[in-house]
């Protein structure tokens, strides 16, 4: 605060030093300390300061630095969760699953489609029926779906709530679907994918 109060003169006189002098930089300068400041960043690569937790690696079976190099690597790929709908059962979000609005985010960050309410998901199942033709794998039925239509419709439940009255008409609704391009998954279905960039069906499917 003292040092505030006083007057660059007061300063320099008292430690005895000169003012520096102000050089304006031209346009040429700016830039090329812009350029090398560019290279300096290109020269800090992103991969020395990843996350690493071997344990949770280990445990969830994936790598985070593969994980990371597939964008990378795929320049136009499509995001993980591209032309997937996803509706959420009852008693799972904000208990087993993450809150509605969190769970919704990243759905649709990874390029899906959040279906809030049954009737939504009714639609895009026949949508998904009749653009498809016939059964096909939730794999394979992708490349056939026009653009815009949904190919793969997932549940998220989990077992201790599925068989619940509260839930029986989504159960309903999944009979009546094309048991090829739709069914109910854990939580995890979600999850891992983002971890592998990868959706694995049958390893999360809930009988």
């Amino acid at each position: 605060d003292c040092i505030k109060a006083k007057s660059l003169v007061e300063v320099v006189t008292e430690t005895g030093a000169a003012p520096a002098k102000k050089v304006k930089k031209s346009d040429t300068a700016l830039i090329q300390d812009a350029r090398a400041d560019a290279v300096l960043l290109q020269q800090i690569r992103a991969s020395t300061y990843v996350v690493q937790d071997a344990e949770k690696e280990k445990l969830w079976g994936f790598s985070m630095a593969t994980t990371l190099a597939i964008p990378r690597n795929t320049p136009g790929a499509v995001k993980i969760f591209d032309k997937m709908c996803f509706f959420c059962t009852k008693g799972v979000c904000g208990e087993t699953a993450p809150p509605a609005d969190e769970l919704r985010a990243i759905i649709e960050s990874g390029g899906g489609h959040w279906l809030a309410s049954l009737d939504e998901w009714n639609q895009y199942a026949s949508a998904s029926t009749s653009s498809t033709g016939t059964a096909k794998s939730a794999k394979n039925s992708a490349k056939d779906a026009p653009d815009g239509a949904a190919r793969t419709l997932a549940v998220i439940s989990h077992p201790t709530v599925l068989k619940k009255e509260v839930n029986k008409k989504v159960l309903e609704a999944i009979s009546k679907g094309d048991p090829a391009t739709s069914g109910v998954y854990s939580i995890e279905l979600v999850f891992l994918a983002c971890l592998k960039q990868r959706v694995e069906f049958e390893a999360h499917q809930l009988k």
